[in-house]
């Protein structure tokens, strides 16, 4: 009874292997020397799974036929790892792992009439009952029939494909070509583009020099004050503080905008060395508000004044600052179209070093 035991268990673990053991072929039908590749691949799940307690080796064999001797191809053991017997220049590798399942592949690149035939994967190992236990799988590859009707078709499709291939090959020269004239289009203009900024350069640096001329024709300057040059007009002018202001931009500047007691003194000191002059104009106006001075450049509120005794005196007819020698150089009113006055004025810049240089 224990035999017959034994006995049923052993062929119950066998039929589990056959179940469990795949020898997969990929593809099964082959054109030689046309196919690409062709894949022989044998695989064992885990042990547990396939009820083997132990997994020592796989093996691929190989006949040409049924009545053939087949023929070790490669294996892979637990103690040797991958072995190449007789697979020529085939590529193979493998793993036993008795936990994640195991493999042996071969795979051949184009291959021909003689990777036609059958093969059998056989897994060798020890079973439940401690018996040395092995178990195959076959399966075949075919090829089809190359008679010369056959070749000619092989032949016609390997035609196409060049066909085809060369095709590619011209349309990717073709797109070199557009892109190689498109590059050549960005560098000629790169090249006007650099030939234009030096051009621009130097008539910027033109224009530099020309109205660092012009600041030193038309106008005295000061020593530097917090990074800030003063720019007094030399001659005397009859038009309007706007236009005086417009003026001081052209050089990168403003109207004077005198906001403390140092900076007025810095501006006194620096015009009292010309006596030709009475009054210049800064920045300031009420014209908008009477009594709210701002400064037309930034709208921003003036805070700090410096009055003579008797000013503001003007009323709406007088809605500009300036300063006037009568006053010794403090801020008074007075008003924003010389003509109108009847007075020739003066007018101070106030010009960031940085913008001069």
């Amino acid at each position: 009874m224990l035999l017959k035991s034994h006995f049923y268990f052993y062929w119950l673990t066998m039929l589990l292997l056959v179940h469990c053991l795949h020898l997969d072929i990929f593809p099964p039908k082959i054109d030689p020397g046309v196919t690409d590749s062709l894949l022989i691949n044998c695989s064992l799940p885990s042990t547990k799974l396939s009820g083997m307690m132990t997994l020592s080796s796989l093996s691929l064999f190989k006949s040409f036929d049924n009545d053939s001797q087949f023929i070790e191809l490669c294996s892979v053991s637990s103690n040797t790892g991958y072995k190449d017997h007789n697979a020529g220049d085939g590529t193979g590798n493998g793993v036993i792992n008795s936990k994640d399942g195991s493999y042996l592949s071969l795979i051949w690149l184009f291959p021909n009439q003689h990777m036609i035939g059958h093969y059998e994967c056989r897994a060798d190992g020890i079973s439940p009952a401690w018996k040395k236990i092995s178990v195959t799988s076959r399966a075949s590859v075919s090829g089809h029939d190359m008679s010369v009707s056959n070749l000619s078709d092989q032949l016609r499709l390997v035609q196409l494909e060049n066909v085809r291939n060369k095709n590619l090959i011209e349309q990717f020269i073709e797109s070199i070509t557009k892109h190689e004239t498109i590059f050549e289009e960005i560098k000629s203009n790169l090249t006007n583009l650099q030939t234009q900024s030096i051009t621009i350069n130097r008539e910027l640096s033109n224009f530099q020099n020309d109205r660092l001329e012009s600041l030193e024709t038309l106008f005295y300057k000061s020593s530097p004050y917090e990074g800030r040059h003063y720019y007094l007009t030399k001659e005397l002018v009859t038009f309007s503080a706007t236009s005086a202001q417009a003026t001081c931009q052209l050089f990168g500047g403003y109207l004077a905008e005198i906001d403390s007691s140092e900076e007025l003194n810095f501006v006194r000191t620096f015009v009292n060395r010309y006596n030709n002059l009475k009054t210049f104009w800064i920045s300031g106006s009420d014209e908008d508000i009477e009594g709210l001075w701002i400064h037309p450049r930034t709208k921003a509120v003036i805070k700090y004044f410096n009055w003579p005794p008797s000013e503001p005196d003007g009323g709406r007819s007088q809605n500009c600052l300036c300063l006037e020698r009568s006053y010794n150089w403090l801020i008074s009113s007075g008003g924003c179209i010389a003509q109108d006055l009847g007075l020739s004025l003066a007018y101070l810049c106030e010009v960031y070093e940085m913008l001069i240089n």
